[in-house]
């Protein structure tokens, strides 16, 4: 039962407060919408002229109302703290106040480029335009910070802040000597490239305003020193420093004035401020220095050109050398040579190979000798005498591999082949090289001699022809007395001179035993020869003046039957003329026929051995014996 009521007591207390909870919500809701009817009716600008919405308020502590405002117009900000809380509007930042809060008429404008405007409030109730601090400006209008504030050209911009605020400001400084900024930027001031500086401070450009100091050039965006023999009196963007004058130099780089170019060159000499000349022929100058003239060379020697830099320029000329260490140059000597400028000893041009004259400038000027040819080239030359079927050349040639001897041409020889003693001097020319005996030359070649012709050797001649009516019994002949009475010709000694055979008679002519035949055969009795000039017997075969001729079978037995008598077998003709001499006494037919059976020629046993040379003779017995016969069996 206690449960119950308790319960029912919770159940009522529930009840009430809901109740006094929506009373207390409905008089909210009357009140704000009283509020509500009461602004509608508020002029504002009574709070302040800026306001735009406002409200009335009760007062603390008070049961009293005032009228503050909400928001302010455009460019205006509510003032929340300090005199005048809710009830002045000051200008937002990036405004300023072209007045005081004092005048009516004083409005919030934009802030102008070059100035920045923190807004308003109550320390600061005019709403200010500051300016940036030197060197910086805003680049654009309604800048609300300092840190709005960029530099300006040739200015560089810092932070400093305030140790015991902790409140950060900036600050703007020229840009000191050798350095730069573009401005539009926080940044400090940029150092200009390594070697440069600047004509002055505050410079905006490192392009233009960064320059390479005196004694130095611009290379790059860097500055570098001159180097030696060159300078800069002035600040530059030179690309290289000036020169000093020809052959002249300066004592170290980074030179500032002409002034610096105070000494020569080495190959020069200093005649003159800023002025040097080359030093002269076979003189020289080894070092930078002022002085007026240069050094000889040293064992007369010469230089090539003026300007020598040191006593290294000092050379022999071509043809010349020191015989010895320390001694004067001198010509080489004859035999030897030395090219180039240099201090090389001379050269020895070989063993035989000479020179014409002293001083010899090149190995072109070793000659090999006439009548001499080169035997070696390596490691150095050698030339030898042209002996031994060899000639050199009637003139000095130069000492390259072509002059060497040249062999005689084919069949010809020099002297010494015979046992003559060679000259000392060798063989100079073709024309030394002569023929063997037996041989001699044509227009083209050397050949041995033919038949009729003779060389007694040992020159350069043609073979000679026999005289006429001679001739050789062989080709390589050597002497006139190898000539003989040719074939068909006999010395006629009356007139001691050849004379060919007449018709009817015949020669073989001389031969080794019988240069000279005095007379020519003749042919047997009723013979003759076609012609004068007749060589042999064979040559007997026609008839002779007063004889006739009978045509006869050859006989049978008479046919050759060895080698030997077949060649000769074609010289008879199986029909022969014989001649007909006188007549013939009468013979018994027996006897002749016996004769006729067993005719064999002087010195033989048979006919079938009978040579050439007694067939003709045989066979013309034979016929006439046969024509007896027959003369006779006609009786």
């Amino acid at each position: 039962m206690k449960r119950v009521l308790i319960c029912a007591a919770a159940a009522a207390l529930l009840l009430c407060a809901a109740v006094a909870q929506a009373r207390v919500l409905v008089a909210e809701d009357e009140v704000e919408t009283g509020r509500s009817l009461l602004q509608r009716t508020l002029d504002c600008t009574r709070t302040h002229r800026a306001c735009k919405t406002c409200r009335n308020q009760r007062i603390k502590g008070t049961k009293k109302t005032e009228t503050v405002c909400s928001t302010c117009e455009s460019g205006w900000k509510l003032r929340r703290s300090g005199t005048g809380a809710l009830k002045t509007c000051d200008c937002t930042a990036g405004y300023y106040m072209n007045g005081t809060q004092a005048q009516p008429s004083a409005t919030c404008l934009t802030c102008i480029k070059g100035s920045y405007c923190l807004g308003g409030d109550a320390s600061a109730p005019n709403s200010p335009a500051l300016e940036c601090p030197t060197g910086l400006e805003t680049k654009f209008t309604g800048a609300k910070s300092i840190a709005q504030c960029f530099t300006k050209l040739g200015f560089g911009r810092k932070s400093v802040r305030n140790a015991t605020t902790g409140v950060v400001t900036f600050t703007g400084f020229e840009c000191p000597l050798a350095t730069y900024n573009v401005g539009g930027n926080t940044a400090g001031c940029q150092k200009c490239g390594s070697g440069l500086t600047t004509n002055g401070t505050g410079k905006g450009s490192a392009t233009a305003d960064c320059l390479a100091p005196a004694g130095s050039y611009y290379d790059k965006g860097t500055g570098k020193k001159c180097p030696k023999g060159t300078y800069t009196t002035d600040l530059n963007q030179l690309a290289v420093c000036i020169p000093c004058g020809d052959g002249v130099t300066t004592a170290s780089e980074g030179s500032t004035s002409v002034a610096a170019c105070d000494r020569a060159l080495p190959g020069y000499k200093y005649t003159a401020a800023n002025t040097a000349e080359k030093c002269d022929l076979n003189t020289y100058n080894a070092a930078e220095n002022t002085a007026a003239t240069c050094t000889p060379c040293p064992f007369n020697m010469l230089t090539r050109e003026t300007g020598a830099k040191g006593a290294s320029d000092c050379l022999a000329p071509p043809g010349w050398a020191q015989a010895s260490t320390g001694a004067n140059i001198t010509e080489c000597p004859v035999n030897t040579y030395k090219e180039g400028w240099n201090r090389n000893n001379c050269t020895s041009c070989g063993s035989n190979v000479v020179t014409l004259e002293t001083g010899t400038v090149s190995k072109d000027g070793c000659l090999v000798p006439p009548g001499y040819g080169l035997t070696q080239l390596s490691p150095s030359l050698v030339a030898s005498p042209c002996v031994a079927n060899s000639y050199g050349d009637d003139e000095y040639r130069v000492a390259v591999a072509s002059a060497r001897c040249t062999s005689c041409p084919p069949n010809m020889y020099t002297s010494d082949k015979w046992g003559t003693t060679a000259p000392a001097t060798g063989y100079k020319n073709q024309t030394e090289c002569l023929v063997d005996a037996g041989w001699g030359t044509t227009e083209t070649s050397v050949d041995i001699c033919q038949v009729g012709f003779y060389n007694a050797g040992q020159n350069r001649l043609p073979c000679t022809p026999c005289d006429n009516g001679y001739t050789t019994l062989g080709t390589n002949s050597t002497s006139v007395n190898n000539c003989v009475i040719k074939a068909g010709w006999f010395y006629d000694a009356g007139k001691s001179l050849p004379a060919p055979c007449d018709k009817g008679s015949y020669s073989a002519g001389g031969d080794a035993t019988t240069r000279e035949p005095t007379s020519c055969t003749a042919c047997a009795t009723g013979y003759s020869t076609q012609e004068q000039e007749s060589e042999s017997v064979d040559d007997c075969g026609v008839c002779a003046a007063g004889y006739g001729s009978l045509t006869v079978p050859l006989p049978v037995p008479f046919a050759p039957s060895t080698p030997s008598a077949l060649v000769a077998w074609p010289r008879v003709r199986p029909a022969l003329n014989v001649p007909l001499g006188p007549p013939l006494p009468r013979v018994p037919l027996r006897t002749l026929s016996a004769t006729l059976s067993w005719l064999t020629p002087p010195g033989t046993t048979s006919p079938s051995v009978m040579t050439a040379s007694m067939w003709l003779p045989a066979a013309v017995l034979l016929a006439r014996q046969r024509a007896l016969v027959m003369t006779h069996a006609l009786r």
